[in-house]
């Protein structure tokens, strides 16, 4: 059941990236938002920043024409009742070409009232993808 609910979360919000739905996606994360990568860790703790962050993914998607995102899931824990980790792959394609390589990531979702919202992500993007994911704290540090 745990399988099925988190793939259904993976599938709606990147169903909203690709409509450019931000407010129905941003419903689905919880702020402040930890971010870890191989670069290091920052924090989205705005509604603002949250949606310079959408906003940076949709530029990706009309750069590389980007008509579909597919998340699959590879495993999934109850850690508590209220919360789930779950680790999955995702592809970036347009016209089922990818884009972008397959890179594998995981999350946390937290049950906050009925609505499991993100509340962390380590992402395996690389690190040249990081403006789609990290505060620029981070992003002028990794630079450095």
């Amino acid at each position: 059941m745990d399988t099925r609910l988190f793939q259904d979360w993976l599938d709606h919000v990147s169903d909203c990236v690709v409509a450019d739905d931000f407010e129905d996606w941003a419903g689905h994360f919880g702020l402040p938002l930890s971010v870890d990568s191989d670069i290091g860790q920052s924090v989205i703790a705005t509604n603002d920043a949250l949606h310079e962050k959408f906003m940076r993914w949709r530029q990706m998607f009309e750069a590389h024409a980007v008509n579909n995102m597919i998340r699959t899931v590879r495993d999934v824990t109850r850690a508590a009742g209220d919360t789930i980790v779950g680790y999955y792959d995702t592809d970036i394609l347009h016209d089922g070409k990818r884009m972008k390589p397959r890179f594998s990531s995981h999350i946390t979702l937290k049950l906050q009232g009925n609505t499991w919202r993100c509340v962390a992500v380590r992402t395996g993007m690389q690190a040249s993808d990081r403006h789609l994911f990290h505060t620029p704290s981070v992003q002028d540090h990794a630079a450095r």
